[in-house]
């Protein structure tokens, strides 16, 4: 039986080693978009904190004072003190110092990280293919299925030793072994809702009429 699981978790895991990498790589990315977005973007991003923000009719004046054919539609606040307002218009993205109201630059369109991030979510989505039968969004979506018969393979080996320790002085083999095994099973449950949830959400066209029907609900209708 141990052989059996053994294969099972050795060959799921070759197969969807280039695929969890990019899951892996671009999913970090994705989860640190606001922090590498402000380190690229400083001179806009950020702001000395003051005592007290304008008020939201203040900066509304500053804006129009500055872009009088320019018409609000959003305000972003920051959840940062140190990290400015951005105000959407129709024709731009303003940069502004909530404690000073000045106007610390402007942006009209995407630029090259902007576009980066978007082909970042892509390659995360679909191996940034682009065809009308999502190809790329069905193997990544089978790549998460193939996770979720890898992880528990690897739990039942683990389970045999029941090690939580690395033996140091071993050959390196056996060292990168209970490396491989700490983590694995360490982070687990993380790496199990990751992989459910990402084919949950890889087969939404399936998975969401389920729910409805499992829960007897029905879709909320969107407000007009």
């Amino acid at each position: 039986m141990y052989k059996f699981f053994f294969k099972v978790h050795l060959y799921a895991s070759l197969v969807i080693f280039p695929f969890v990498l990019i899951f892996a790589i671009t999913g970090s990315m994705m989860a640190f978009e606001p922090e590498l977005d402000h380190l690229l973007h400083a001179k806009l991003s950020y702001v000395e904190p003051g005592t007290k923000t304008l008020s939201i009719a203040s900066i509304a004046v500053k804006v129009q004072n500055a872009f009088p054919k320019d018409t609000i539609n959003t305000y972003n606040m920051a959840s940062s003190p140190d990290i400015s307002w951005q105000i959407y218009t129709n024709n731009r993205t303003i940069y502004l110092d909530q404690y000073t109201g000045k106007i610390l630059g402007t942006m009209t369109g995407p630029d090259s990280w902007q576009n980066t991030q978007q082909n970042i979510h892509q390659l995360h989505l679909r191996l940034a293919f682009h065809d009308k039968h999502d190809i790329g969004g069905s193997i990544m979506s089978w790549a998460d299925i193939i996770l979720l018969i890898s992880l528990p393979s690897g739990l039942v080996l683990w389970w045999r030793q029941k090690r939580l320790a690395v033996r140091w002085k071993e050959k390196p083999r056996l060292v990168w072994f209970d490396i491989h095994s700490l983590i694995g099973v360490v982070f687990f449950i993380f790496l199990v809702l990751l992989a459910f949830t990402g084919a949950m959400m890889g087969f939404e066209a399936k998975t969401t009429p389920l729910y409805y029907q499992l829960t007897g609900s029905k879709p909320s209708q969107a407000p007009d």
